[in-house]
């Protein structure tokens, strides 16, 4: 309820919103899906209103399937014997990254980043650039106008 100015009550009603559950993260290795995962798990936990950690890793834990699912198996009995530490929502990313990020991920996007070139539809090397580049975390400004005016295709061929 809600005090107006002329004193009255008016029922003061949030409208619902639809929130999009996010996808299953099924483990593959690569930086691009844990990213995305990772992401939308976030933008979940805003929208149903989950704050705390422990809120976070149960309701992330529920969409792991696949091999994700089977890491999640074995990881437990690491936690239940100590060796393995998750009590922050943190821990668990720390955790997943570790797991599913290949090890040289971000080299392997720089260097398709530098191979990338426009080929037919300039929305496509666009499309494909900016995917390139959210798997690369510290690049600038500069260097990404750069490499991508050296992609592009020049003239009509």
């Amino acid at each position: 309820m809600v005090n107006t100015a002329a004193g009255g009550n008016v029922l003061s009603l949030a409208p619902k919103v639809d929130v999009l559950k996010p996808s299953p993260f099924m483990g593959k290795r690569e930086a691009k899906a844990v990213d995305s995962f990772l992401w939308e798990m976030e933008q979940y936990f805003k929208g149903i209103g989950i704050v705390d950690d422990q809120g976070k890793i149960n309701t992330a834990l529920v969409y792991l399937k696949d091999t994700a699912g089977l890491w999640w198996r074995c990881n437990t009995k690491e936690i239940e014997r100590g060796t393995c530490l998750m009590n922050t929502w943190a821990d668990c990313v720390r955790e997943i990254k570790k797991q599913f990020y290949l090890e040289n991920a971000e080299e392997e996007a720089r260097l398709r980043l530098r191979k990338i070139r426009h080929a037919d539809f300039i929305k496509d090397y666009i499309e494909e650039y900016t995917s390139i580049i959210l798997e690369i975390p510290d690049l600038t400004e500069k260097y990404l106008l750069f490499n991508f005016l050296a992609g592009l295709k020049l003239g009509l061929e």
